[in-house]
């Protein structure tokens, strides 16, 4: 057995006497890929993981808005959150309903984070101090967020005080949505 090392991803290969097979096993932030069979099999299910978890983060897939072009939703994000403060803390001008889901609030603060700050990734702690500024404690971030991690409206990856979320193309649609109907409630119309 032959062992090759490509880009911290380890590979494993076997020849057989007839087929040449291989062992496949990468695990990233985002997802976890394991095959075995012949090398074209698996070379074929792995590009199509690799398009799947880079589909995750790009959105909107046709035509990306530049860093410095403003996104549609930037507007409504502007009239949830008070962006002029120099706390790297996001505070809500006026926070959604008490009978908003909390996970909800984590969705729209990611978002703001990626629209108005232009950061993807957002600490735990970021965001906990982010929901105490709305006056919400939360004990445990990774429970609470476990059904959208499953539904993979966003992602996760580091651990514990370091850990960072991320919204996936999936979870930008829903935060999206919940960022419309936040302003439109708060302008009144």
């Amino acid at each position: 057995m032959q062992r090759l090392r490509t880009n911290d991803q380890k590979l494993k290969e076997s020849s057989s006497t007839r087929n040449r097979t291989m062992k496949l096993k990468v695990t990233l932030p985002t997802g976890k890929f394991e095959a075995s069979g012949e090398v074209h099999d698996v070379t074929q299910q792995f590009q199509k993981f690799l398009h799947i978890i880079s589909s995750l983060d790009e959105y909107p897939l046709p035509g990306k808005p530049m860093p410095y072009e403003q996104s549609p939703i930037t507007p409504a994000l502007e009239t949830i959150f008070d962006n002029d403060q120099p706390s790297s803390i996001l505070v809500f001008r006026t926070p959604p309903p008490n009978n908003e889901p909390l996970p909800n609030w984590v969705l729209l603060l990611l978002l703001g984070y990626r629209e108005l700050r232009q950061t993807k990734d957002v600490s735990a702690t970021v965001l906990i101090q982010a929901l105490q500024q709305a006056s919400h404690q939360v004990p445990r971030l990774d429970r609470m967020l476990h059904a959208y991690l499953t539904e993979r409206f966003l992602m996760k990856g580091g651990r514990g005080k370091g850990g960072f979320y991320r919204l996936t193309g999936h979870g930008v649609d829903k935060a999206c949505e919940k960022a419309r109907e936040l302003a439109a409630l708060i302008s009144g119309h």
